[in-house]
């Protein structure tokens, strides 16, 4: 039980992660569009 919930959490820690990069690559796509534009 213990092994899955590990296996769980790290999936979970791994997709916030990965949604963090998403988000700051988000921000900076809309910073340079604001200063190109």
């Amino acid at each position: 039980m213990s092994g899955a919930i590990k296996v769980h959490l790290w999936v979970w820690v791994h997709r916030f992660y990965i949604g963090v990069d998403e988000w700051r690559a988000g921000v900076q796509a809309m910073r340079v569009s604001y200063v190109r534009a």
